[in-house]
């Protein structure tokens, strides 16, 4: 069971890796800084640093926000499409 747990665990954080990498070339395309950005959408900096490095996800409404932003689709950002 607790293998189980441990690779779950794995699987997410590699899904946060990978929505931080997402996240970054994206805003970087759009040739923004991340206090741009957090600004588009209301939040603060520190929200999109945290996201960028793979410490949390946004909420769906966030991500919503982000992708519109961004021009680009939520399931580019989550690595679902190229």
């Amino acid at each position: 069971m607790q293998h189980k747990q441990q690779a779950k665990r794995d699987d997410y954080d590699s899904l946060l890796e990978l929505f931080g990498e997402k996240l970054t070339k994206a805003r970087e395309d759009q040739g923004l800084s991340k206090n741009d950005l957090a600004k588009s959408i209301g939040i603060s900096r520190t929200n999109v640093t945290n996201w960028e490095l793979g410490r949390n996800f946004p909420t769906v409404h966030a991500l919503v926000q982000i992708a519109e932003a961004l021009d680009v689709s939520t399931d580019e950002l989550l690595g679902l499409r190229n």
